[in-house]
């Protein structure tokens, strides 16, 4: 079913980029909500002799950009996604014993771009390191571990 919350967004956004103030404005927000009430009960009931699957094949065939909403699971396997290196696939890590993803980007680079070369750290793994580099010094890191603050 077509929802009316993003359309809602979309027309406010589309009459502040069009300026549309004062009763001119209003008269011209009123034609646009006017024509998509008739559009959404012209198309309403012949979107829904179909599913959205076939909907957004027959849509993209044809060159109109179309896309129905997945399902998370569904998404994080579609193949574009997949082929674009959003994530990192591990085979485990300290303390997660099978294969994992973790985000990479969202985005691609002309160039090779963002990689991951290691699973994360451990909890805790990298602690003292950290500790050290700003500072402390190894009597006070035992200190804040003695009192199960790290």
């Amino acid at each position: 079913q077509m929802g009316t919350g993003f359309l809602t967004q979309a027309s406010n956004k589309r009459s502040s980029a069009l300026d549309l103030k004062g009763e001119e404005g209003r008269e011209a927000i009123r034609r646009l909500e006017s024509d998509k009430a008739r559009e959404e009960a012209v198309l309403g009931p012949i979107m829904l002799t179909r599913t959205a699957a076939v909907r957004e094949e027959y849509l993209q065939s044809r060159h109109v950009p179309a896309a129905r909403v997945r399902p998370m699971r569904e998404a994080a396997a579609d193949p574009q996604r997949v082929a674009r290196g959003v994530t990192c696939r591990h085979q485990g890590a300290t303390g997660v014993d099978s294969g994992f993803g973790v985000p990479l980007a969202a985005f691609t680079f002309a160039h090779p771009g963002p990689r991951i070369g290691t699973p994360p750290p451990a909890l805790g793994e990298h602690t003292d390191a950290v500790l050290a580099e700003i500072g402390c010094w190894p009597a006070g890191i035992a200190r804040l571990r003695a009192a199960k603050v790290i």
